[in-house]
């Protein structure tokens, strides 16, 4: 991605929607200003949306604060989310390689290890720095005898030891659904009074200001899919693979999420179009809005009225 290259596309669209009173790039998680020069000294970083790690591409730009700070503590729920999966996947079946962190317990002892499995086949190396040295040596002991026993009728049990936050995903998964509608739609999307909410959730990500906005899909799909609801509610749909986000369009109800959660334990048949994934920066609807602007009007204003 030319960072520089979505810097002017960006800016010239912010400069015609604000009617010359803004001339700097607005982070479009915390609408914050930045200058040119804010690349090169790294105050303004490619945002890779959604992670590399699933998949995901550099399409936009936010600030390094921003970057940061939401990518330590929600983009790398969705790494661990991911890790997760595959632990549980390989252990429960026997099939497929991994190295990963685990709880080893054999007969009531328990201790971190890390599992190396190829297939069907177990190497579990201990970690004696942040184990019990006694369960350690009675794991060993007990292992050691049945292996010089004809009874080998002993439990043991592998469970993956990953530091996995189900809500911060969640809101991960969010944040990553509100920068595509960004790369997608543009300013005049992300910063209508619908989407203030949704910008309040991500900043104060350890809050509980949404309950529900992510449907689970029962399936294995891995993708990126984008939609438009017409019914049984007005929405958009971003889908990061076998999960749902639901975000507002700016003519839904400001009770979409209320309705939301009346569907939420049932399985919702939704009426919609598919929208095309964006792979660059878009702003679509920046771009319809100023095909109506009159000259003298301006849409985005300053910080404390865009966000």
């Amino acid at each position: 991605m030319d960072k520089y290259k979505v810097y002017d596309i960006c800016i010239e669209v912010i400069n015609k929607l604000s009617n010359g009173i803004i001339s700097s790039y607005i982070c479009p998680i915390c609408g914050n200003l930045f200058d040119r020069n804010s690349i090169q000294s790294k105050r303004l970083t490619a945002e890779d949306v959604p992670p590399k790690s699933i998949g995901g591409r550099q399409m936009i730009l936010t600030c390094k604060r921003c970057n940061n700070d939401l990518g330590s503590k929600l983009d790398s729920q969705i790494k661990n989310y991911q890790n997760f999966i595959k632990s549980v996947k390989t252990i429960s079946t026997g099939k497929g390689h991994l190295t990963h962190k685990v709880k080893y317990q054999v007969n009531g002892y328990e201790a971190n290890a890390i599992c190396k499995m190829n297939n069907s086949k177990i190497n579990i190396n201990f970690q004696k720095k942040i184990n019990n040295p006694i369960n350690i040596t009675r794991i060993n002991e007990f292992l050691e005898s049945q292996t010089k026993s004809e009874n080998n009728g002993f439990e043991f049990n592998i469970s993956p030891n990953s530091r996995f936050h189900i809500r911060y995903f969640d809101i991960a998964l969010l944040k990553n659904a509100y920068l595509i509608i960004f790369a997608k739609l543009g300013y005049t999307y992300i910063f209508h009074e619908n989407y203030k909410i949704i910008r309040n959730q991500i900043i104060n990500y350890d809050k509980k200001i949404l309950k529900n906005f992510v449907i689970r899909l029962n399936n294995d799909y891995n993708g990126f899919n984008l939609f438009i609801s017409k019914s049984p509610f007005k929405a958009i749909l971003v889908q990061i693979n076998n999960a749902l986000v639901v975000l507002p369009t700016i003519t839904s109800k400001n009770d979409l999420y209320a309705e939301l959660s009346k569907y939420i334990e049932k399985k919702i048949n939704f009426e919609s179009d598919p929208l095309i994934w964006p792979k660059e920066i878009e702003l679509e609807n920046d771009y319809f809005v100023l095909k109506y602007l009159k000259n003298d009007e301006a849409i985005l204003k300053l910080k404390a009225e865009a966000s």
